[in-house]
């Protein structure tokens, strides 16, 4: 029985878009760069801002040693408190971070920069609900306060609530017209909501406000539904920044769909490797390509530099254990690359059905069963897991089972594999 297609995995390798996800919310806690309320004296503003500056500076322990000489004199100052939870956030020690913030909000409840922190705080610690009611709350006491409004907006789009998000967005953009993060992420939440015209609209005007920037056109070139209308924006894109990987993935991704423009996709992922050093993606498609044109040990050379940067690459490793099981490689070996993509692609039944083979090549007829059985449970439509499955019960003795698999390929109206279900029925 032969093994599924090597390429049927391709479909597993989404790139990353800038339409599909909101904007990278703020830093969890920040402090404000003034000294803020109770600060009248010269001295303890100068010391201030000396402590701002040695944390800027990267001066962790000269800036602690100044924000907590700022509250000795001034004991509600509280931007020293959120400059203090801000060094102990980036020091990962929780306890100093909840601390500060506590004692900020125990100073003025009402300060709605202790509410942000407090929501950037939560946010970090992937409690979106108390980060979402943090946020609203500093929303509410700050309603002038254009980067809470955006930020507000930035975790309601991470939660699906585009609705939500626009008003948000909506009130930053009233305050600040010309904020090109505002505008950009508006943009970024209409299309996710599929209103196109709107998205370009914002996204044009994003790039304008923000002509160094290219995040407006790469989204822009996401939206697109042909490789003609996306390489404009692309070229804007790459033309503010040359190594934009996300740029580069999607221009591979179009042109990787066009016979005629696989050396030039060749070219743009060999670039997107270069660009992202810590990215496996590339050279899995760069594997993908050289496969698909019979460069078998091309694709094992790509394949296997993909998993020097990602071990776990679950597309490399399966067609590393297709190709080996190809080639009578050492079976145990293979059985391990091959659990590796189940652990990392668990729902996914095509490589289940590649652990089958593969223990099938050890011998392991319970274990090759039961993955071949997996693989049909998670996608019983698909006719070439159940013909593998009506192999595999054949090989393990089990004709009664084996002739239902095979009559339930043929009822699924495959002709690729009708004419091999009747040779096993035959053999019957």
């Amino acid at each position: 029985m032969r093994l599924h297609a090597l390429n049927l995995l391709t479909a597993l390798l989404l790139v990353a878009s800038v339409a599909s996800a909101g904007p990278t919310p703020t830093q969890p806690v920040r402090p404000s760069g003034s000294a803020g309320t109770g600060s009248g004296n010269q001295a303890n503003a100068t010391q201030f801002a000396q402590a701002l500056q040695a944390m800027k500076e990267g001066r962790t322990e000269d800036a602690r040693k100044g924000f907590v000489a700022v509250l000795r004199s001034d004991p509600k100052q509280i931007e020293s408190m959120l400059a203090l939870a801000d060094l102990a956030f980036k020091d990962r020690n929780d306890a100093e971070t909840q601390r500060w913030l506590q004692q900020a909000e125990r100073a003025d409840a009402q300060r709605g920069e202790v509410h942000a922190a407090w929501g950037r705080y939560f946010l970090n610690k992937q409690q979106p609900q108390k980060a979402e009611a943090s946020l609203r709350k500093a929303a509410a006491m700050s309603p002038k306060d254009a980067t809470v409004h955006r930020e507000l907006g930035d975790l309601l789009m991470r939660s699906n609530d585009i609705k939500g998000a626009l008003a948000a967005y909506g009130t930053a953009r009233s305050l600040e017209p010309k904020n090109a993060a505002v505008v950009f992420a508006m943009g970024v939440a209409h299309l996710n909501r599929g209103e196109k015209a709107q998205a370009q609209t914002l996204l044009r005007e994003a790039a304008k406000l923000d002509e160094k920037n290219p995040m407006p056109w790469l989204a822009l070139a996401g939206a697109a539904t042909s490789a003609a209308e996306a390489e404009p924006m692309l070229v804007e894109a790459l033309k503010r920044k040359p190594d934009a990987f996300e740029a580069l993935m999607l221009r591979a991704q179009w042109q990787m769909r066009d016979s005629a423009q696989l050396p030039a996709a060749r070219k743009t992922l060999e670039q997107a490797a270069q660009a992202n050093p810590k990215s496996a993606e590339p050279l899995v498609r760069l594997g993908l390509l050289e496969e698909a044109q019979g460069r078998r040990s091309e694709a094992k050379r790509h394949y296997l530099t993909a998993l020097e940067r990602d071990a776990f690459q679950p597309i490399a490793l399966n067609n590393l254990v297709m190709m080996g099981l190809a080639d009578k490689e050492d079976p145990s070996r293979l059985e391990l690359m091959a659990r590796r993509a189940v652990k990392a692609l668990p729902t996914n039944p095509q490589v289940h059905d590649t652990l089958a083979q593969a223990l099938r090549a050890r011998k392991d007829k319970k274990g090759a069963l039961a993955a071949a059985e997996q693989a049909v449970k998670l996608d019983g439509k698909d006719a070439g897991l159940r013909l593998n499955l009506a192999d595999m019960q054949l090989w393990v003795g089990d004709r009664d089972a084996a002739r239902k698999s095979a009559e339930a390929v043929l009822a699924l109206n495959a002709p690729a594999q009708a004419a091999k279900a009747r040779e096993l029925l035959a053999k019957l």
